[in-house]
């Protein structure tokens, strides 16, 4: 009978390099502090939410980086992003007051079931459709579902979910963040004032 052959399984397969889980937080800092300084200067002419610097930041650091052909470490800061959204998460329910919703607890069990219910046929009918109707789109529907029911945290997380078991879609974390950290702000301001005169 012919022996097995013994194959070495390293327990580390796939572990963070520290090197750069250096790198990536030098990256992260380079952004945020001169992200801090373009969202000041923009903020002169126009309104804008405060990270909105950073990205515009990183965004440029990534592409300049990417041109000179330097690698930059993604994975290890999408493990930096994940833990900085999962203590975001974990303090956003940490912070919520529920006793002080008591009274209010069925009629908001009323809305949440109707908001559910029409999250997820617009998700599933309108969204999915318009966005092409593959796995982007299954993925930007489900980062939609985290708008209609939270914010942009939400949405990610929504995705992240996703993208860990099924693989990456480039597109949705493109686009949703994009929208999310810039767009819907302008157009939230719009829409409530308009409402709010309206009403």
């Amino acid at each position: 009978a012919a022996a097995k052959a013994e194959v070495d399984v390293d327990e580390n397969t796939g572990a963070l390099d520290e090197a750069n889980v250096m790198n990536a937080v030098l990256y992260i800092v380079v952004a945020v502090g001169a992200g801090t300084i373009v969202a000041k200067i923009l903020g002169t002419f126009i309104t804008l939410p405060g990270y909105i610097g950073a990205m515009i930041v990183g965004a440029t650091v990534r592409n300049v980086q990417e041109a000179r052909g330097v690698k930059v470490p993604m994975a290890e800061m999408g493990a930096i992003g994940n833990v900085c959204l999962s203590l975001f998460l974990g303090l956003a329910m940490i912070n919520l007051k529920l006793w002080q919703l008591v009274a209010l607890a069925l009629p908001m069990i009323v809305i949440l079931l109707i908001q559910t219910v029409i999250m997820f046929f617009y998700a599933r009918f309108i969204v999915f459709n318009m966005m092409g109707r593959d796995y982007d789109a299954a993925v930007l529907a489900s980062g939609f579902c985290g708008f209609g029911m939270g914010a942009t945290p939400n949405a990610m997380a929504n995705m992240q979910a996703i993208t860990n078991n099924y693989g990456p879609a480039p597109v949705a974390f493109m686009i949703v963040p994009l929208v999310g950290s810039l767009f819907i702000d302008f157009f939230n301001a719009a829409i409530i004032t308009a409402f709010a005169n309206f009403l």
